[in-house]
C-alpha cells in the first residue's frame, strides 16, 4: 500500500495542476491549507494561501473566495516571512506577487516583493527543467510588479534573472514570461522589446495551442496599439484574440467587451455602443467577483463612455465606486478622474468659468501625481485642457504637457491653447511661433506676407488660388501669375517651417486651423457661439463667449498695414460682425438690467468705430436714463465732431432729437 503524501508533497503536485488549469487544484490546495492549519505551520499556511491566489489568477472564472484567501495570506505573513526551501519559497513569492498586483500586502510593498523575488532568483541553482519553469514564472511576476511601479531597474534585473531559464522552461512558463515582459516594456518605457516579446509569445502560444496565453498576449497588444495608433489595422489581431477566448473565463469575456468599448470610443458617433460594451464588461466583472480595485480600467472606460454619451451621473457613480474600493496611488487617480468628469459635465452645459473650482482641483491633483490619462477620449481631454487654459488656472504647464502627450487639438479654437503658429490680423499684423515673433515684415518679401494675410482674412481660412492670384498680382496674367503665386507659397511655407500649415490642393489655398491659430477665425467663431447662446436664451454662455470675442477684436483688420484694395472685403466683413455682436449683446444686457456692462460694451465699440451713430445713440440713451446727462452730452459732441471732420456731415435727425432730450 503506497505511503500517503504529506501536505507539502500534495501542495507541490497541486502547483503542477495550476499551470494546466485543472479544477482539482483548488480542492487539493484547500485540503493542504487545512492540514497546515491543524499542524500550526506558518510556512505551510503561507504557501497554500499563495497557491490559491495564483490559482484564481490563472483560472479567471470565479473570485468570490479571493478576499478569504487574501486574509489568510496576510495572516500567514503577519509574523514575518518564514523560512522555506527554494521551491516553496518561489511558489509563495509568485502567489503573493499576484495578490499584491491587486492590492499591496501589508508590510510588503510591491517593489519590495519584486526585489525579494529577484534576489532569490540570483541565489538559486537550476536543478530540473521544471525548476526552470518555476524560476521563469517568478521572473514574470517580478517584471510585472516592477513595471506597474515604474521601476525600470527592477524590470531589467528581472530580464537578467529570466535569461538562464528561457531555453529549459516549458511552453506555458515561456508564454507567461513573454506576456508579462511584453506588457512591462511595451507600456512602461515604451521599448521595442515589448512588441517583439508579444510577437514571440503569440507564435509560441499558437504552436503549443495555449489559448489563454494567446488571448492574454493578443489582448495586451491590441490594447497597447489601440491607445497609441488607433484602431486602423488591428482587426486581424482582434479576431485572433476572439478565437482564443474561453467563454467560461468571465474576466476574459469582460476584458473582451472592454476592448470593444475602447474601439467604439475612437469614434464619437459610436458613443452609445461604447456605453453598451463598457457596461457589459463591468457587469461581467462583477459576476466574476474580480477585485474591483484591480479592474479600475474597465470602470474608467465605462465612465468615459457615459461622459461622452451624456450620462454623466452614471459615469460618475462608476468612477466613485471604483475609487472607494481602491487604495494608494490608484485611488488618487480614480478620484482625480472623478473630478475631471464632474468638471466635464459642467462644461457640457455651462460656461467654463462655472467649472473653475473643479478644474483647478482636478488639474492640481493630476499635476501632483503626474498622471496623464484620457488615452481613449482625447476630445474630452481637449475640452478640459482648453477650459483650464482659457480660465488661466495654475496648472497650465501640466495642461500643455498633456496636449503634447495626447496630441490634443483645440475643440474651441481657443487663443489660450499652446499653438505653435499664431497669426494676428485684428488691429495689427503679427506672426509668431511658440509665442515668439517669427519674422519682421522687412525680412520677408512683401507678397509672401500678403499671401498669408489674404488667406488669414478669408472666410474659413480658405480661398480660391485664382482669386488670390488676381488680387495680389493683377498685373500678371496666365502662367506668370500662377508662377508668382507658387513662388510666394513656397517662400511662405519655408518661413513658417511647416509644410502642412498652409495647404494647396491645386484649386484652393488654405491655412490649417488644427495647426495655426488666426485671431480673425477665432473672433468669428466666438461671435457665432455668442449668437447661438443668445438664440437659446443662455445668457451666461453668451456673456462668456461675447467677452472673449470682444478681447479678440483688438482693432480692424490689418489696421497697421498699408491699405490695399483686397483688404476692404475682409475689413468690412469683420467690422460688420463686430457691430452685430455689440448690438445683439448690448440689447441682451439692457434687457437684463446690466446697464453698466452695456455701457462698457458700447464705449469699446465707439473707440473702434467712432462714426457708428447707432451704437453712440444706445450709449447716450443709457447714460441719460442713468442720470449722467453731462457724460451723454460728451458722447454726442464727440460723435458730431467725428462726423463733421471725417464725413463732412452732421448727425442724423434721430441722433439730434435724442440730443435735444438731454438739453431739455
Amino acid at each position: 500500500m503506497p505511503t500517503p503524501l504529506d501536505p507539502w508533497q500534495r501542495l507541490s503536485l497541486a502547483h503542477g495542476r495550476i499551470v494546466h488549469d485543472d479544477p482539482g487544484a483548488a480542492r487539493e490546495i484547500e485540503r493542504c491549507w487545512r492540514d497546515f492549519e491543524l499542524a500550526g505551520s506558518q510556512g505551510g499556511r503561507l504557501c497554500a494561501a499563495a497557491a490559491m491566489c495564483e490559482w484564481m489568477h490563472v483560472q479567471r472564472r470565479d473570485f468570490r473566495a479571493h478576499a478569504l484567501w487574501r486574509e489568510r495570506l496576510e495572516a500567514a505573513l503577519a509574523p514575518g516571512w518564514p523560512a522555506l526551501d527554494a521551491e516553496h519559497e518561489l511558489h509563495a513569492l509568485v502567489g503573493a506577487a499576484w495578490a499584491a498586483a491587486i492590492k499591496p500586502l501589508p508590510g510588503l510593498p510591491p517593489l519590495a516583493l519584486a526585489r525579494r523575488i529577484i534576489g532569490h532568483l540570483d541565489t538559486v541553482q537550476r536543478r530540473t527543467d521544471a525548476h526552470s519553469s518555476l524560476c521563469l514564472t517568478a521572473a514574470a511576476a517580478a517584471v510585472y510588479l516592477s513595471a506597474h511601479n515604474d521601476d525600470i531597474a527592477g524590470m531589467e534585473a528581472a530580464v537578467a534573472c529570466a535569461t538562464p531559464y528561457l531555453d529549459a522552461a516549458d511552453a506555458p512558463a515561456r508564454t507567461r514570461w513573454l506576456h508579462a515582459a511584453g506588457v512591462a516594456f511595451g507600456y512602461t518605457l515604451p521599448d521595442p522589446r515589448g512588441m517583439q516579446m508579444f510577437a514571440q509569445g503569440r507564435e509560441l502560444a499558437v504552436r503549443e495551442n495555449l489559448r489563454s496565453a494567446l488571448f492574454d498576449i493578443c489582448h495586451e497588444e491590441v490594447f497597447l496599439r489601440l491607445g497609441r495608433e488607433g484602431p486602423a489595422g488591428l482587426d486581424p489581431l482582434f479576431e485572433q484574440m476572439l478565437q482564443a477566448l474561453d467563454p467560461t473565463r468571465l474576466y476574459d469575456v469582460a476584458r473582451r467587451h472592454h476592448l470593444q468599448a475602447r474601439y467604439a470610443l475612437h469614434s464619437p458617433t459610436h458613443a452609445g455602443n461604447a456605453v453598451y460594451c463598457a457596461r457589459t464588461a463591468v457587469e461581467l466583472l462583477e459576476q466574476s467577483a474580480y477585485p474591483t480595485c484591480d479592474a479600475a480600467m474597465l470602470y474608467t472606460t465605462y465612465a468615459y463612455a457615459c461622459a461622452r454619451h451624456g450620462d454623466h451621473a452614471v459615469g460618475l457613480a462608476a468612477m466613485e465606486k471604483v475609487a472607494a474600493q481602491s487604495a494608494g496611488t490608484q485611488q488618487e487617480q480614480q478620484q482625480s478622474i472623478a473630478l475631471f468628469l464632474r468638471a466635464y459635465a459642467v462644461l457640457r452645459n455651462e460656461p467654463p468659468d462655472h467649472a473653475r473650482a473643479l478644474l483647478q482641483q482636478a488639474f492640481a491633483e493630476a499635476d501632483r501625481m503626474q498622471w496623464f490619462g484620457f488615452r481613449p477620449v482625447p476630445e474630452v481631454a481637449g475640452q478640459l485642457v482648453e477650459a483650464a487654459l482659457r480660465l488661466n488656472i495654475e496648472a497650465a504647464p501640466y495642461a500643455r504637457k498633456l496636449v503634447d502627450l495626447r496630441k490634443l487639438t483645440s475643440p474651441g479654437y481657443a487663443a489660450a491653447w499652446p499653438w505653435k503658429l499664431r497669426i494676428a490680423t485684428l488691429g495689427r499684423f503679427e506672426l509668431s511661433a511658440s509665442a515668439a515673433p517669427l519674422a519682421a515684415s522687412g525680412k520677408v518679401p512683401r507678397k509672401t506676407l500678403e499671401l498669408l494675410q489674404y488667406v488669414a482674412g478669408s472666410p474659413g481660412l480658405t480661398v480660391a488660388a485664382d482669386r488670390v492670384t488676381a488680387s495680389l498680382w493683377p498685373e500678371l496674367e496666365g502662367d506668370l501669375g500662377r508662377g508668382a503665386f507658387r513662388t510666394a507659397l513656397h517662400r511662405l511655407r519655408k518661413l513658417l517651417d511647416d509644410a502642412d500649415a498652409v495647404l494647396f490642393d491645386g484649386a484652393s489655398v488654405r491655412i490649417d486651423p488644427n495647426r495655426v491659430w488666426v485671431d480673425a477665425l477665432a473672433f468669428e467663431r466666438s461671435v457665432e457661439s455668442t449668437e447661438a447662446a443668445l438664440r437659446r436664451h443662455d445668457g451666461a454662455r453668451a456673456r462668456f463667449d461675447g467677452a472673449e470675442a470682444l478681447v479678440l477684436y483688438a482693432g480692424h483688420f490689418l489696421a497697421d498695414q498699408q491699405e490695399a484694395p483686397w483688404m476692404l472685403t475682409p475689413q468690412e466683413r469683420l467690422r460688420s460682425r463686430f457691430v452685430r455682436l455689440v448690438t445683439m449683446l448690448g440689447e441682451y444686457l439692457e434687457r437684463s438690467s446690466a446697464a453698466g456692462e452695456a455701457q462698457t460694451l458700447y464705449r469699446k465699440a465707439i473707440e473702434l468705430n467712432p462714426l457708428d451713430e447707432e451704437i453712440a445713440r444706445r450709449l447716450i440713451a443709457l447714460l441719460r436714463d442713468a442720470g449722467e446727462t453731462n457724460a451723454a452730452l460728451e458722447v454726442y459732441r464727440a460723435l458730431r465732431q467725428q462726423l463733421s471732420v471725417v464725413l463732412g456731415r452732421a448727425p442724423s435727425a434721430q441722433t439730434q432729437r435724442l440730443a435735444d432730450t438731454l438739453r431739455a
